[in-house]
């Protein structure tokens, strides 16, 4: 529904979520320190940091929301992005059901297979990256 809305779409992956979204100790430590909102972002995370110390062996802490977040409100914080037409896979295989499908080729292509139907124009921006110092600071600056 969303994806054939017409609405124009940002959407933050997953990757735009490593790197940036992920912080260790030493960020952490800082957002706790900068006040009790900073306290409450790292606390409340906490399940997810023990989850990261039994499995990776050392505390981390992922902010997938707080990206998608940045990414609208603070684009100049994205480093790495794509146009696209986007849509859920509904009628596929059981490998592909219910996942998100991007694609990049122009409208202008036309279709490849005869399965397919004309191009749909592009109606998402695609993240896959975004500024890790740029987004702490942006944390940083919301919970102080």
């Amino acid at each position: 529904i969303v994806c054939r809305s017409g609405i124009p779409l940002t959407i933050a992956t997953i990757e735009a979520c490593h790197g940036a979204g992920e912080f260790g100790p030493q960020q952490m430590a800082e957002l706790e320190a900068a006040s009790e909102r900073g306290w409450f972002c790292v606390t409340c995370n906490d399940t997810m940091r023990q989850n990261s110390i039994r499995s990776r062996g050392y505390p981390q802490i992922g902010l997938p929301d707080p990206i998608a977040l940045a990414a609208l409100t603070r684009p100049e914080l994205i480093t790495g992005s794509f146009d696209a037409h986007v849509r859920v896979e509904t009628q596929g295989s059981d490998l592909t059901y219910g996942m998100m499908v991007c694609d990049r080729r122009p409208p202008e292509y036309g279709a490849v297979s005869k399965h397919e139907g004309p191009r749909q124009p592009f109606q998402a921006k695609v993240v896959y990256e975004m500024d890790p110092e740029g987004f702490f600071q942006y944390l940083y600056e919301l919970v102080k």
